[in-house]
């Protein structure tokens, strides 16, 4: 039997950020709610469109995050990071 405790590594820090998740070459306008130095749960009126692997190209900076899909919902979907990052900042 699973535990209900929390069993993320850092706690996530609530956001407001607009973004764009890539799958492959096609773009997806979403919003990041929180972040975390090791992934983010980002919102999307279609979660079906993404698939295992996305580039997140977060407005107004230049370095994209490589991420792994990690669940969906309805409307949200939770990502972790290839490479964690030592401030959330740098998102």
């Amino acid at each position: 039997m699973q535990s209900s405790k929390e069993r993320r590594r850092a706690r996530r820090v609530p956001v407001r950020m607009s973004a764009f998740a890539y799958v492959g070459s096609r773009g997806y306008a979403c919003k990041i709610v929180d972040v975390s130095p090791y992934g983010c749960r980002i919102q999307h009126g279609n979660p079906t469109v993404f698939g295992y692997e996305v580039q997140l190209h977060v407005v107004g900076q230049t370095m994209p995050r490589s991420a792994w899909v990690i669940w969906k919902n309805a409307k949200e979907i939770g990502l972790s990071f290839f490479k964690p990052s030592a401030d959330v900042a740098e998102i």
